[in-house]
């Protein structure tokens, strides 16, 4: 007498709702982490503008980048520096300026994603 099994082809209803939790969880931290990338980059833009503007002139202090840092960002509509919970430490070492700063993006419940950036820029010698 003969048994025939069938062989289970293509997924079960319970492994394709994992595969959808898991590839809704890598959606959702994408979609939080690509703004802040970008945000980065507007301020990576920024430091380079000021590289380009940077005259025989004067040099520019670590007052000057911060307000015209935060000029540029309010421009661009980037307000989480506004607040106190962020904190954009700014730098000069010699003839580079240095942007240094930390963002905490909420993920779901207690848990956070944390992104460190740092950005410098290296001015012409005067």
């Amino acid at each position: 007498m003969r048994i025939m099994l069938n062989k289970q082809t293509g997924f079960s209803f319970g492994s394709l709702l994992i595969w959808f939790i898991i590839g809704g969880f890598i959606l959702l931290i994408g979609m939080k982490l690509i703004p802040l990338y970008i945000e980065n980059r507007t301020i990576q833009s920024v430091l380079n503008e000021m590289k380009e503007e940077q005259t025989t002139g004067g040099l520019l202090s670590v007052r000057d980048v911060r307000g015209r840092l935060d000029r540029q960002l309010l421009i661009d509509g980037i307000r989480r520096f506004d607040n106190k919970d962020s904190e954009m430490n700014i730098k000069r070492v010699n003839d580079t300026i240095v942007v240094e700063y930390e963002v905490r993006e909420h993920i779901i419940s207690n848990i956070d994603l944390v992104v460190s950036f740092s950005n410098s820029v290296d001015l012409p010698v005067q």
